[in-house]
């Protein structure tokens, strides 16, 4: 039978959950025409699993994915245009492989816990149709393995099983670009630290 998450001292967390991404991209680069360009983020919310095994009171494994389309956009003032601005979805995918480190073992209501480890992501390509003229722009984005930080929060419903649960982590991330029709391809690296929000429900057993 299934016991309730926060009463036992080891076991399995199914959780699923809504997965906000809110990226901290935005930067000014030189572009020739227009002169300079503003490249920046947009948040999005996507959805996530991930599963933990608990093997004694304080630690477990986790291992999981998270999947979200934050906008890339591109915008600058181009003579005898105007104000030009560039907009892409990037497919984003997370996955998670973290320690984690529960602080209130002995709590039939609260879990609080921390965790900490490597995480893999995959990025979309972008591609942008230029408004004026026939060109389009493409844009190749590489993978990374980064390291992310969390802390996280379940609340028992009641005596079952279930959770609610929420947490934040960052992700330690970076773009690195490079135009797909170079060959080769100069590549240009921007800072792309990701807070992630999420809140979901949680199944233990």
């Amino acid at each position: 039978m299934a016991t309730p998450a926060l009463a036992a001292d080891t076991g399995w967390h199914l959780r699923a959950f809504a997965a906000g991404f809110d990226p901290s991209l935005d930067e000014t680069v030189p572009a020739g025409n227009p002169e300079f360009v503003e490249v920046t983020g947009g948040s999005d919310l996507g959805f996530g699993l991930s599963l933990e095994y608990q093997f004694s009171k304080r630690w477990g494994l986790e291992a999981g994915f998270m999947k979200a389309s934050p906008n890339v956009d591109i915008s600058g003032e181009v003579p005898g245009y105007g104000e030009l601005v560039l907009s892409d979805s990037m497919d984003t995918i997370a996955l998670i492989f973290d320690v984690d480190f529960h602080l209130t073992p002995g709590s039939e209501v609260f879990d609080v816990y921390i965790g900490a480890g490597i995480v893999r992501m995959s990025y979309h390509d972008l591609f942008y149709e230029m408004p004026i003229g026939d060109d389009s722009l493409g844009i190749r984005v590489d993978n990374e393995t980064t390291w992310s930080a969390k802390a996280g929060l379940g609340i028992a419903l009641g005596g079952s099983a279930w959770s609610a649960i929420g947490g934040i982590r960052y992700i330690d991330s970076s773009l690195v670009v490079s135009n797909t029709e170079d060959a080769p391809s100069e590549t240009e690296t921007f800072d792309y630290g990701l807070i992630n929000f999420t809140v979901g429900i949680s199944y233990s057993f």
